[in-house]
């Protein structure tokens, strides 16, 4: 019985740190665009 949700808890957060490098990798090569200029404030 344990066996079950310690597989089900490893698969889980291996799909979740998957996941989340994947969006880490996304994030790294998206442009980066200012909030606002400096001479409008």
């Amino acid at each position: 019985m344990f066996v079950a949700y310690r597989g089900g808890l490893a698969g889980a957060f291996a799909m979740g740190a998957c996941i989340a490098a994947v969006g880490f990798i996304v994030v790294l090569f998206l442009p980066e665009v200012p909030l606002r200029d400096r001479q409008n404030v």
